[in-house]
């Protein structure tokens, strides 16, 4: 069976997915739809928003006084992982969601830039974040890119804002919906797989916990011991 999902492996990579990814500029619809949408096929296109002010107006001061004192919600993870695979103790791992924290985009601000904050910080709250929690970021950006809109047949259903460095990093998953990403500032690094390849991705289920940080003096690495139980109750901290 190992031998015959290999070559399944290879005839997708052969005669489907690519080798590469394309660099574009912005496609019409048309041309979007038919080679990458209804194809499955990633793309990086190049130029889309350039129009955009959030281009050249997003820098760190402006966002800190047009943002300030509104309130964000914060995932924080001992080492960037955020939502990922961890032990508890020497027996048990559980699947391990980020804390979430509210605060002022300042002070999420302070922390991510702090060497001594003890956590990675990552404002990567979903659910339409950059709608419901920047409504003062709106002008910056267009609602939608129209090539994509008319590709997919809608609006899109959220729109959300992430900000991080480096260190944060999500562990492997599966989207169920279309994503377009847009990079305003830095780098975004993506590691994509075909659906071939699932079958040697292992994929398992573990209970599900959320990081938790404590006033403890014991090391990041150190977990809870109590008894795991399904839904999990138990939740590691640092």
């Amino acid at each position: 069976m190992d031998d015959v999902l290999a070559q399944l492996g290879e005839d997708t990579k052969d005669f489907w997915a690519p080798r590469s990814i394309a660099r574009i500029p912005p496609p019409t619809p048309m041309e979007f739809y038919r080679h990458y949408v209804s194809k499955n096929i990633p793309v990086i296109i190049t130029h889309a928003v350039d129009h955009w002010p959030a281009l050249t107006k997003w820098t760190d001061e402006y966002l800190t006084d047009t943002l300030g004192d509104a309130q964000v919600t914060v995932d924080v993870t001992p080492s960037g992982y955020g939502d990922a695979v961890t032990s508890v103790d020497t027996h048990t791992k559980v699947f391990a969601m980020p804390e979430e924290r509210s605060m002022s985009f300042r002070t999420f601000f302070e922390i991510l830039r702090d060497p001594t904050f003890d956590g990675v910080p990552y404002l990567s709250h979903q659910n339409d974040s950059l709608r419901d929690q920047f409504p003062d970021l709106l002008e910056d950006v267009d609602p939608m890119l129209d090539f994509a809109a008319e590709a997919f047949g809608n609006s899109p259903e959220a729109v959300n804002l992430w900000i991080g460095d480096a260190r944060a990093i999500s562990t492997m998953h599966k989207d169920h919906y279309e994503n377009m990403y847009c990079v305003v500032r830095g780098r975004k690094h993506f590691t994509l797989l075909p659906p071939s390849d699932v079958a040697f991705l292992y994929e398992r289920e573990f209970p599900t916990g959320r990081y938790r940080h404590t006033s403890s003096t014991s090391t990041k690495s150190s977990v809870d011991s109590a008894s795991i139980q399904y839904p999990c109750t138990n939740h590691p901290s640092w």
